[in-house]
C-alpha cells in the first residue's frame, strides 16, 4: 500500500500535528524561477503559518470572517491562506495583477470584490499597497485594511496548541465575471477531503510522485490539484508562475526534465500552446519519460490538440497513454469524474440527430466529436435531465445535475443564487452533456459560459459594457465563443448593431475597454445595422442563432490579406483579429489593446521568423520588442537574417565574445601621438564615418567595422591608447562625448547605438561596458571611476545620469576638497531607464527591470521589477 494513501486526516488542523510527523526535516515546496529552486520544508511552512494565525488574530480576525490574498507564489502565499482557515476564517485567493492590465482596472475589482463579498483584511505586497493607499478607495468601516507579509514578525514557532479550535473550517473559491458579479464558493475542509479521498482513486500517485504546476493557485485546478492535495498528501510540489510560463513554456518541461516530476494537470490549450511554441530542434533538450499522467481539465479536450501535442513529443516519452481527462468545477470542490486510463476516448456523433433532437447516434465520418471524462467518482451521484427535470437516458444530451459530499456549502453572502443553483440537494451545473458507455461527455454550456484558455467568462459581461458604448444600440448585442483551432480553446465573437451606419464605431477602443474590464481579448467584433440580428420564436434575439448564421458566413467580413509578403504589416495583419487589422498603425499597441493576446504572439513570432528566415531568440520574446510595429521593426533590425537551420542565440554570442576578445586586445605599436589627433577630431567637423576610422585609430582607438557617425564626436584621451572601444555596426549620433581618464576604460560593443549628446566618462580606474544591442538615449551621461555594466538590449533614455563615483562626505574637510569613492553599477539585460532619471554607485539593476522616468536609484532592483520614486521602489512587476 503506498504511504500516502495511509494518510488519515481528520480535520486541516490535523494536518500540524505531531502524529503525522511532518515537523522534520521534509521538502515540500520547490518555487522555481529563472532556473533556480527555492525549497521549503513542511517545518518552514507549519512555522510561517503560525506567525500568520497570531497576526490575523492580533488584527481581529475571527471564525467566519473573509481575507483576500494577492500575493504571488512564495512561501506566504501559502502560509497566510492554511492560517485562515485554521482560524475558521475564509480565506480566498485573487489574481494578481497581469502586466497587461491598467492599475485603475485592478483597482476598480478588487475593490468591488471587497465591497460585495464582504472582504475583512487583505494580504498583499507594499507595491499593491502603495497602489490603494494612494486612491483610498474602501471606506467600508468593518474592512480592517491591507498587511505585507513584512508586517507578520518571523516567531520561530511551530507548535499550534496555543491557536483556539475552529469550528467550522473552511476556504473561498471565486468564480470569474465583471468585478461585482464573482461568486464566492465556501467549500468545508470536510468536503475537500472527501474529494482528495474519491479523486485518488483515479490518480496513479505513490511515495515518488512530483507535481510540477504553473497554473494559478485562485483557479480550482491549481488550487485543489497543485496546491491542497500535494500539502495534504505530502507529495513535492515543483510551482512556477503563470506568468513565466505564458512568456516561456519551455520552463514546464525543463522543470520536469531536471526534477523528473510525475504528475502535471493542464487545460487544452496548453498542450497546444506547448506544441506551437516548443521548437522541433529543441526537443531532443528535454526528457519527459518521468511523466505518469498528464491530466486535462478546465475545457474540453479536444483530439487534435490531443493528438498534435503526443505526436511532437513521442521522442521524448509522451504518448496518448499518459493523458487523462477530467470534469470539474469549483462548486464541487473539484472532480466530479476522470478517466481511469489513457488514451482519450473520443466520440464522432451524427451532428442532426444531435442539434435536432439531442440524440446521440455514433458517426465515424462526423466532424461533430465529444471526449470522454471518464466516470463519476465515487462519491458523486450524476444525472442527465430536460428542461422539465425529467432524467434522461445514456445516448440523450441534457443538463447535468450532480450531488455529493463535497459540494460547496453555499454561495458566500449570495442567498438567492444558492437557492437558484442547489434544489433538493441537487446542483444545476449549467453543463450540456450524455453518457455513452457509462462514460460522462461534456457537450457544452447551457449557461452560455465561454472558456478562453481556462478562464470561464460570462457574456453577459461583455454585454454589459456594449450596452454603455456610444453609438451602439443598448440591447442589440451578443457575444458568443467559438471553438479557435489554431490554440485549442475558445475564441470570445462580438456582434453589435450601430444607431447610425454611415458613423465609424472605433473597435479598438471596445476591445481595449473589454480588455481592461474582463482582461480577455476579443477575436472578432463585427458592426451590423439596426434589426439585423436575428431573433428566436419568443422574439427574443437568440445567441445561439447568430452564433450559427456567424458560423455559416452570414456576418462574415472580406479581409483578403493576400499572399504572403516580407511586408512587415501584412504579417500582422494575418495575425490580429479581422475588424482592426486594415487600419493598424505604426503605434498602435498591440497587447494593451487586446489585439495580441499570448497565443497569438507566439503564432507571430512563427510567422515572422518564417517570413524573414531567422530565428528570433527567446529573450528576445517580450511584450516591449512588439508592443507596437515601430518596436518590432526596431527589433528586426537588430537580428541579421540568416536561415532558420542557425541556431541565432549561440551564433550570436559566438560573435560577441568574438568582437570583444578582438577589440580588447591592446596593440603596442599605436602611434603616442594621441592628443594631437584627439585636437584634429574636436576641432574638425568631419561627418564621413572612413575620416572618422582613420582619425580614431591613429589616435589609438579600436574601431570596428560598418561604424556609422551622424554628426560631430568630441573625445578626451588622458589613458592608455585604445582604452576606448568601439565594435562593429555601431551607431553615434551628433555631439557624442567619448572622454577617460586616468586608465579608464570605454567599450561600446556591436550594434551598440549612442543617441544625440550622450557623455560617457570612465576616470581613475572605471569602466564602462555597453553590450551588445543596447541602446543609449538621447542627452544621456555616464560618469564612471567605479565599474559600469550595461547589458544586451538596455534602453537609457533622455537625461540619464549614471554615475559610479561620488565625493566622500566627512565633515572636517570642504565637500569639494575630498577624495572620491567609487563602486559598481550594473545594468541588466533588457533594462529599460526613463528619461531624467539617475542612477548611483553601487547599484545593481537586475534583467528586464524598467525605472521610470526621473527616478533616483541606488542598491537592487529585482529582474522584471518595475520601480518609481526618489528614492524608487519597486511598484509592481512586468
Amino acid at each position: 500500500m503506498d504511504s500516502w494513501k495511509n494518510l488519515t486526516v481528520e480535520s486541516f488542523r490535523s494536518l500540524f500535528s505531531d502524529k503525522l510527523d511532518v515537523k522534520h526535516e521534509l521538502t515540500w515546496l520547490y518555487l522555481l524561477h529563472e532556473g533556480r529552486a527555492t525549497s521549503y520544508r513542511y517545518k518552514d511552512v507549519i512555522s510561517r503559518t503560525y506567525d500568520y494565525c497570531r497576526f490575523f488574530q492580533e488584527k481581529g480576525i475571527g471564525e467566519g470572517d473573509s481575507i483576500l490574498i494577492v500575493l504571488k507564489e512564495s512561501i506566504d502565499l501559502f502560509a497566510s491562506f492554511f492560517a485562515g482557515i485554521l482560524l475558521g476564517a475564509r480565506p480566498a485567493y485573487s489574481s494578481y495583477p497581469s502586466p497587461k492590465q491598467t492599475i485603475d482596472r485592478f483597482i476598480d475589482s478588487t475593490e468591488a470584490l471587497v465591497r460585495y463579498n464582504r472582504i475583512k483584511l487583505i494580504v498583499c505586497y507594499s507595491e499593491i499597497y502603495s497602489l490603494f493607499s494612494n486612491k483610498n478607495v474602501i471606506a467600508d468601516s468593518s474592512f480592517l485594511g491591507y498587511f505585507t507579509p513584512e508586517e507578520v514578525f518571523l516567531l520561530d514557532q511551530l507548535d499550534i496548541g496555543d491557536i483556539s479550535v475552529a469550528r467550522c473550517e473552511a476556504f473561498v473559491q471565486y468564480s470569474s465575471g465583471t468585478t461585482g458579479a464573482k461568486k464566492g464558493i465556501q467549500i468545508s475542509i470536510a468536503a475537500l477531503f472527501n474529494q482528495l479521498e474519491a479523486y485518488g482513486k483515479f490518480l496513479l500517485l505513490d511515495s515518488d510522485s512530483k507535481i510540477v504546476s504553473w497554473l494559478p493557485h485562485y483557479h480550482d485546478m491549481g488550487l485543489v490539484a497543485c496546491t491542497l492535495m500535494p500539502f495534504i498528501k505530502r507529495i513535492p510540489l515543483y510551482l512556477m508562475s503563470p506568468f513565466d510560463w505564458v512568456r516561456n513554456p519551455k520552463i514546464l518541461f525543463e522543470a520536469i526534465t531536471k526534477y523528473q516530476c510525475t504528475h502535471v494537470w493542464l487545460p487544452n490549450f496548453a498542450l497546444g500552446h506547448l506544441t506551437k511554441s516548443i521548437r522541433s530542434s529543441d526537443i531532443h533538450l528535454y526528457n519527459l519519460g518521468s511523466i505518469k499522467q498528464i491530466i486535462c481539465c478546465s475545457e474540453p479536450l479536444l483530439k487534435e490538440t490531443c493528438d498534435h501535442f503526443a505526436e511532437k513529443f513521442s521522442s521524448i516519452g509522451i504518448n496518448n497513454s499518459n493523458i487523462f481527462n477530467c470534469y470539474a468545477m469549483a462548486e464541487n470542490t473539484f472532480a466530479m469524474s476522470s478517466t481511469r486510463k489513457g488514451p482519450p476516448r473520443f466520440l464522432a456523433v451524427n451532428r442532426n440527430s444531435f442539434q435536432k433532437d439531442n440524440r446521440i447516434v455514433p458517426r465515424l465520418d462526423s466532424s461533430l466529436s465529444f471526449s470522454s471524462v471518464g466516470e463519476p467518482l465515487d462519491n458523486i451521484e450524476i444525472s442527465i435531465r430536460d428542461d422539465q427535470n425529467n432524467i434522461l437516458e445514456e445516448n440523450t444530451a441534457g443538463e447535468i445535475f450532480i450531488k455529493s459530499n463535497c459540494m460547496l456549502d453555499e454561495y458566500l453572502n449570495n442567498e438567492g443564487e444558492t437557492k437558484r443553483s442547489i434544489v433538493d440537494g441537487w446542483f444545476h451545473t449549467g453543463d450540456i452533456g450524455f453518457f455513452h458507455d457509462s462514460e460522462l461527455y461534456i457537450c457544452g454550456r447551457k449557461k452560455d459560459l465561454i472558456i478562453v484558455g481556462g478562464e470561464n467568462i460570462y457574456p453577459q459581461d461583455i454585454e454589459l459594457i456594449l450596452n454603455r458604448w456610444e453609438g451602439l444600440i443598448p440591447g442589440r448585442n451578443l457575444v458568443f465563443g467559438v471553438c479557435d483551432e489554431r490554440v485549442g480553446t475558445e475564441k470570445i465573437i462580438v456582434l453589435a448593431e450601430a444607431k447610425d451606419p454611415s458613423a465609424k464605431i472605433n473597435t479598438l477602443d471596445i476591445r481595449s475597454e473589454i480588455f481592461n474590464s474582463l482582461n480577455v481579448s476579443v477575436a472578432d467584433i463585427i458592426i451590423l445595422p439596426h434589426m439585423t440580428l436575428r431573433k428566436g420564436t419568443a422574439g427574443k434575439i437568440s445567441r445561439h442563432l447568430n452564433k450559427q448564421a456567424y458560423l455559416e458566413g452570414a456576418y462574415s467580413q472580406v479581409n483578403q490579406q493576400g499572399k504572403e509578403s516580407k511586408n512587415l504589416r501584412d504579417v500582422v495583419q494575418r495575425i490580429i483579429p479581422s475588424d482592426y487589422s486594415s487600419r493598424i498603425l505604426e503605434d498602435t499597441s498591440l497587447f494593451k489593446s487586446g489585439l495580441l493576446d499570448s497565443f497569438a504572439f507566439i503564432e507571430l513570432i512563427g510567422a515572422l521568423e518564417e517570413n524573414y528566415e531567422l530565428e528570433i531568440p527567446e529573450q528576445y520574446w517580450t511584450v516591449e520588442n512588439f508592443e507596437t510595429l515601430r518596436h518590432i521593426e526596431s527589433l528586426l533590425a537588430r537580428l541579421p537574417i540568416s536561415s532558420t537551420e542557425t541556431d541565432r542565440t549561440d551564433r550570436c554570442k559566438h560573435e560577441r565574445n568574438e568582437s570583444y576578445n578582438r577589440l580588447r586586445s591592446v596593440s603596442s605599436g599605436i602611434s603616442s601621438t594621441a592628443p594631437i589627433w584627439e585636437r584634429i577630431i574636436n576641432i574638425w567637423p568631419i561627418r564621413s564615418s572612413f575620416c572618422y576610422s582613420g582619425l580614431f585609430k591613429l589616435a589609438g582607438i579600436r574601431i570596428g567595422k560598418n561604424v556609422r557617425f551622424l554628426g560631430k564626436v568630441y573625445v578626451k584621451l588622458r589613458g592608455m591608447p585604445s582604452n576606448i572601444v568601439i565594435g562593429d555596426n555601431v551607431t553615434i549620433g551628433h555631439n557624442v562625448d567619448l572622454r577617460n581618464r586616468e586608465n579608464g576604460k570605454i567599450i561600446l560593443g556591436d550594434r551598440v547605438i549612442l543617441d544625440s549628446s550622450v557623455r560617457l566618462v570612465a576616470a581613475r580606474e572605471g569602466r564602462i561596458e555597453i553590450g551588445y544591442g543596447s541602446e543609449i538615449g538621447y542627452n544621456t551621461i555616464i560618469n564612471s571611476g567605479g565599474v559600469t555594466l550595461i547589458g544586451e538590449f538596455a534602453l537609457l533614455a533622455g537625461n540619464v545620469n549614471v554615475n559610479s563615483s561620488s565625493h566622500k562626505t566627512v565633515r572636517s574637510a570642504f565637500v569639494r576638497e575630498q577624495a572620491h569613492q567609487h563602486g559598481k553599477i550594473t545594468i541588466g539585460d533588457d533594462v529599460w531607464i526613463g528619461s531624467g532619471a539617475s542612477i548611483l554607485l553601487n547599484t545593481n539593476i537586475e534583467e528586464g527591470a524598467i525605472v521610470s522616468s526621473n527616478s533616483l536609484v541606488r542598491g537592487h532592483i529585482p529582474a522584471f521589477a518595475v520601480c518609481a520614486g526618489v528614492p524608487a521602489k519597486v511598484i509592481c512587476y512586468r
